[in-house]
């Protein structure tokens, strides 16, 4: 249950006073980083930042993301992967090594490890950075659309499904108009995401 420790650790913080790893005064479009040891999402300065860019060691930048795939999880291999429900996050973990589902379920969010027989039939899964982004599959009734959405965009939005318990008739609309907000760019992007 990492994923979904880290998801609660994340939801529950306050407000950080400062940069996780400096603690340097933070502003309101401050940038997130992933520590691959602890599995925690942390609030991060422009300088540390830019420190950690591009690096493929302890600490990730999380760029945020969110981009609407051209493709799709077909039936068959939505059926091998045995998620019960139409919307699900879909993230791969370099440490361990796995890829897990988050998923709306009657108790809240449900997390579960993956078969990797049935994940090696995604190849949606090859344009996923590890452990910084996941697949967004939507195959709610008359939905298949895959997203592309960095980690701090796939825990606000379990973050937001849970806390507004979310049914699974709602959830690809609501999907749709949290998508829109939390990108901030306006009815150009809920263009591009709702296409």
């Amino acid at each position: 249950m990492t994923g979904l420790r880290a998801l609660r650790r994340f939801a529950k913080s306050a407000p950080p006073a400062g940069c996780d790893l400096c603690g340097r005064e933070l502003d309101d479009a401050h940038a997130h980083g992933f520590d691959r040891e602890s599995r925690r999402l942390s609030c991060v300065c422009r300088p540390c930042s830019l420190l950690f860019a591009g690096s493929d060691g302890r600490y990730r930048i999380v760029e945020p993301t969110v981009e609407r795939l051209d493709a799709e999880v077909d039936d068959a291999c939505w059926r091998r992967l045995a998620i019960p429900v139409g919307l699900a996050l879909i993230l791969r973990e370099s440490t361990p090594a796995r890829t897990i589902a988050l998923y709306p379920g009657p108790a809240g969010i449900v997390e579960a490890e993956l078969n990797q027989d049935a994940v090696a039939g995604i190849d949606l899964l090859d344009s996923i950075d590890s452990d910084v982004q996941g697949l967004l599959v939507d195959r709610t009734p008359g939905h298949s659309d895959c997203y592309r959405v960095s980690l701090d965009v796939c825990f606000a939005l379990v973050g937001e499904l849970r806390s507004r318990r979310v049914s699974r008739d709602a959830a690809h609309a609501h999907m749709l108009g949290f998508l829109r907000d939390f990108s901030g760019r306006g009815a150009s992007m809920f263009e591009a995401v709702a296409r």
